[in-house]
């Protein structure tokens, strides 16, 4: 892959926006933001590299998938996808457990036969 480079303005809720560059040099993909995190991977990054269109300005397919592309075969894709599976992971971790208070304030307030 020769080299490719992009920009994405991203936009989360309750956040400034912010811009992430995106730089793919062979296998080499080196991403960075401009916002005032100071962690080394924010949110505006997770979101640009998870294709969040929602959260993408002016998204399309195509810049989806130019991510996706500078992303695949790259130096950052297998930690993305372990990070990608862990957020699934969590996320369905986190629904079992709100359901699971649901049915324990269910049963202290009303038996509930199991």
């Amino acid at each position: 892959m020769s080299e490719i480079s992009l920009t994405v303005l991203i936009i989360i809720e309750g956040q400034a926006p912010a811009s992430v560059d995106l730089k793919r040099v062979d296998k080499n993909l080196t991403v960075g933001c401009n916002c005032s995190s100071e962690d080394k991977v924010c949110n505006h990054i997770i979101s640009t590299l998870f294709g969040e269109e929602a959260k993408i300005v002016g998204c399309d397919g195509t810049l989806t998938k130019t991510i996706a592309d500078m992303l695949a075969g790259s130096d950052v894709e297998h930690a993305f996808w372990k990070l990608r599976d862990l957020t699934v992971k969590s996320a369905k971790l986190k629904a079992e457990l709100a359901q699971a208070r649901t049915n324990l304030g269910e049963a202290i307030i009303d038996f509930k036969p199991w």
